[in-house]
Protein backbone atom coordinates (compact mmCIF):
# COMPACT_ATOMS: atom_id res chain seq x y z
CA UNK A 1 0.00 0.00 0.00
CA UNK A 2 1.34 3.33 -0.78
CA UNK A 3 1.80 5.81 2.11
CA UNK A 4 -0.52 9.49 2.00
CA UNK A 5 3.04 10.39 2.26
CA UNK A 6 4.02 9.06 -1.45
CA UNK A 7 1.81 11.72 -2.54
CA UNK A 8 1.19 15.50 -2.06
CA UNK A 9 -2.42 16.81 -2.70
CA UNK A 10 -1.19 20.60 -3.03
CA UNK A 11 -3.46 23.55 -3.23
CA UNK A 12 -2.24 25.45 -5.93
CA UNK A 13 -2.55 28.99 -5.18
CA UNK A 14 -2.56 32.06 -8.28
CA UNK A 15 -3.81 29.52 -11.34
CA UNK A 16 -7.10 30.33 -12.55
CA UNK A 17 -9.16 27.05 -13.18
CA UNK A 18 -9.71 26.20 -16.35
CA UNK A 19 -13.72 25.93 -15.86
CA UNK A 20 -14.51 28.46 -12.96
CA UNK A 21 -17.46 26.53 -12.05
CA UNK A 22 -15.88 23.27 -11.73
CA UNK A 23 -12.75 22.06 -9.50
CA UNK A 24 -9.94 21.86 -11.91
CA UNK A 25 -8.11 18.60 -10.41
CA UNK A 26 -4.36 17.86 -12.01
CA UNK A 27 -2.78 14.70 -11.44
CA UNK A 28 0.69 14.20 -11.96
CA UNK A 29 1.38 10.81 -12.18
CA UNK A 30 5.81 10.23 -12.48
CA UNK A 31 5.45 7.01 -11.26
CA UNK A 32 5.38 3.78 -13.95
CA UNK A 33 1.53 2.66 -12.31
CA UNK A 34 -1.75 3.40 -14.13
CA UNK A 35 -3.72 4.98 -11.28
CA UNK A 36 -7.72 5.00 -10.98
CA UNK A 37 -9.24 7.41 -9.09
CA UNK A 38 -12.82 7.88 -7.36
CA UNK A 39 -13.25 11.41 -6.11
CA UNK A 40 -16.40 12.37 -3.67
CA UNK A 41 -17.75 16.09 -3.73
CA UNK A 42 -19.95 18.37 -2.69
CA UNK A 43 -21.88 18.34 -6.06
CA UNK A 44 -22.65 22.41 -6.57
CA UNK A 45 -25.97 21.45 -8.78
CA UNK A 46 -27.99 19.01 -6.36
CA UNK A 47 -26.12 20.36 -3.72
CA UNK A 48 -25.84 16.53 -2.56
CA UNK A 49 -22.17 14.50 -1.77
CA UNK A 50 -21.33 12.35 -4.82
CA UNK A 51 -18.81 9.56 -5.11
CA UNK A 52 -17.43 9.39 -9.06
CA UNK A 53 -14.76 7.01 -10.52
CA UNK A 54 -12.62 6.22 -12.28
CA UNK A 55 -10.35 8.42 -14.06
CA UNK A 56 -7.57 6.65 -14.91
CA UNK A 57 -4.11 8.52 -15.20
CA UNK A 58 -0.96 6.63 -16.84
CA UNK A 59 2.38 6.02 -15.69
CA UNK A 60 4.74 9.51 -16.78
CA UNK A 61 1.25 11.45 -17.21
CA UNK A 62 -0.56 14.64 -16.39
CA UNK A 63 -4.13 14.64 -16.71
CA UNK A 64 -6.78 17.07 -15.66
CA UNK A 65 -10.00 16.54 -13.83
CA UNK A 66 -12.77 18.19 -13.93
CA UNK A 67 -15.52 17.81 -10.60
CA UNK A 68 -18.33 19.93 -10.41
CA UNK A 69 -18.09 21.47 -7.38
CA UNK A 70 -16.75 24.98 -6.19
CA UNK A 71 -16.71 23.29 -2.56
CA UNK A 72 -13.06 23.32 -1.59
CA UNK A 73 -13.30 20.05 0.52
CA UNK A 74 -13.03 16.79 -1.24
CA UNK A 75 -12.40 13.53 -0.77
CA UNK A 76 -10.11 11.33 -3.19
CA UNK A 77 -9.03 6.92 -3.30
CA UNK A 78 -6.95 5.54 -5.78
CA UNK A 79 -5.62 2.47 -6.98
CA UNK A 80 -2.43 1.60 -9.10
CA UNK A 81 -2.04 -1.34 -11.94
CA UNK A 82 0.72 -2.93 -9.44
CA UNK A 83 -2.25 -3.13 -6.24
CA UNK A 84 -1.13 0.06 -4.19
CA UNK A 85 -3.67 2.49 -3.09
CA UNK A 86 -3.50 5.69 -1.70
CA UNK A 87 -6.24 5.89 0.94
CA UNK A 88 -6.72 7.42 4.41
CA UNK A 89 -5.44 5.40 7.52
CA UNK A 90 -8.16 3.35 9.71
CA UNK A 91 -10.80 5.58 11.50
CA UNK A 92 -9.83 8.54 8.92
CA UNK A 93 -11.21 10.50 5.98
CA UNK A 94 -14.60 8.60 4.61
CA UNK A 95 -15.88 5.11 4.10
CA UNK A 96 -17.38 5.00 0.80
CA UNK A 97 -18.04 2.05 -1.67
CA UNK A 98 -16.35 1.83 -5.25
CA UNK A 99 -17.64 0.01 -7.91
CA UNK A 100 -15.56 -2.24 -10.96
CA UNK A 101 -16.45 -0.21 -13.76
CA UNK A 102 -17.04 3.44 -14.72
CA UNK A 103 -19.87 4.77 -11.25
CA UNK A 104 -21.28 8.03 -10.02
CA UNK A 105 -23.77 7.54 -6.97
CA UNK A 106 -24.94 10.38 -4.33
CA UNK A 107 -23.35 9.21 -0.76
CA UNK A 108 -26.97 8.89 0.57
CA UNK A 109 -28.48 6.76 -2.31
CA UNK A 110 -25.43 3.62 -2.56
CA UNK A 111 -26.61 1.71 -6.27
CA UNK A 112 -26.99 -1.57 -5.81
CA UNK A 113 -24.36 -4.61 -7.26
CA UNK A 114 -21.05 -5.24 -5.51
CA UNK A 115 -19.20 -2.93 -4.27
CA UNK A 116 -15.54 -2.74 -1.86
CA UNK A 117 -15.63 -0.47 1.14
CA UNK A 118 -12.81 1.63 1.12
CA UNK A 119 -11.10 5.07 3.16
CA UNK A 120 -10.93 8.09 1.12
CA UNK A 121 -8.61 10.71 2.06
CA UNK A 122 -9.88 13.96 2.80
CA UNK A 123 -8.27 17.19 0.64
CA UNK A 124 -8.40 20.51 -0.44
CA UNK A 125 -8.27 22.50 -3.34
CA UNK A 126 -7.82 26.56 -3.56
CA UNK A 127 -9.52 28.79 -6.29
CA UNK A 128 -11.26 25.88 -7.70
CA UNK A 129 -7.27 24.18 -8.56
CA UNK A 130 -5.44 21.37 -6.50
CA UNK A 131 -2.62 19.21 -7.71
CA UNK A 132 -1.95 15.51 -7.07
CA UNK A 133 1.66 14.53 -7.26
CA UNK A 134 2.07 11.22 -7.59
CA UNK A 135 5.17 9.70 -7.23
Amino acid sequence: MLKYAAFTALAVSGLLSLNAQALDVTVNNTTEETASFAFSYLDKDSGEWMVDGWYNVAGGKKESIALNTVNTVYYLYAELKNGSRIEAASGQGAELSVFDGAFVYAQKKLPAGEGETVRFVRAQSRDNVATINLN
